[in-house]
């Protein structure tokens, strides 16, 4: 005789809601049994396991339409995980595209310039070049902690912004417990930003450099997963 559980204590070994069982079962995605009018609905294994899957999945981001059509298959499940790990990645990446639009515009906007003038579909070209020649620079000379080199290729107000104590201070409070520098992952360049990806021997760092009118006008740091790059 196959053991039944209450919804209350199903809800609680599974960390859900009443409510959402009943949810899930007007669906039909899962059965509950009653032995008498009044008597509390019940849950067997089978559909204790089957609504066990459908949490899982439902905190991967999967829709219950989807969740429907692919519950009873898990090589199915895991095709659809797939596609939506993918879709995630293709949001990281646009999302990412944004950020660097966003602080290029912040740049421009704290020099004074034109926001509009900013074209985030710039094709790669002579200036590209330029600023990640400069980008390659900056780099260098951050890991060789020769900061007056900042000064020569910035605007003035990152001069006021960035003078050579703060980007000491930058050092020691962001980029020296990253321990050894080990080698430049990557790079990319879009439109005015040039951002470095680098890889030291406990945290990668990201450096995001964005130019304007040939001068250095923003800078941020961001740690990432090494694994990731």
């Amino acid at each position: 005789m196959q053991q039944l559980k209450s919804i209350s204590e199903v809800c609680g070994q599974l960390g859900t809601t009443s409510r959402t069982v009943r949810y899930y079962e007007q669906l039909g995605l899962i059965t509950t049994v009653q032995d008498g009018r009044n008597t509390p609905r019940r849950l067997d294994e089978k559909n204790i396991e089957r609504l066990r899957k459908i949490l899982f999945l439902r905190r991967l981001g999967l829709s219950l339409k989807d969740i429907g059509g692919i519950i009873a298959s898990d090589s199915s499940a895991a095709e659809l995980i797939r596609d939506k790990r993918a879709g995630i990645y293709a949001e990281i990446a646009e999302l990412r595209s944004r950020i660097r639009l966003l602080e290029e515009v912040m740049a421009v906007t704290e020099n004074g310039g034109d926001i509009y003038a900013v074209n985030p579909q710039m094709p790669y070209s002579d200036k590209h070049a330029e600023n990640e020649a400069k980008a390659d620079k900056l780099t260098q000379s951050l890991l060789d902690r020769n900061f007056d080199c900042f000064t020569a290729h910035s605007s003035q107000r990152m001069k006021e912004l960035l003078p050579a104590n703060i980007l000491e201070k930058i050092w020691n409070d962001t980029i020296s417990p990253c321990g050894g520098f080990v080698k430049l992952s990557k790079k990319q360049v879009e439109a005015n930003t040039v951002t470095q990806f680098l890889q030291f021997e406990k945290l990668g760092l990201s450096v995001r450099f964005v130019f304007h009118d040939g001068l250095l006008s923003g800078l941020w740091f961001d740690y990432y997963y090494q694994e990731e790059n």
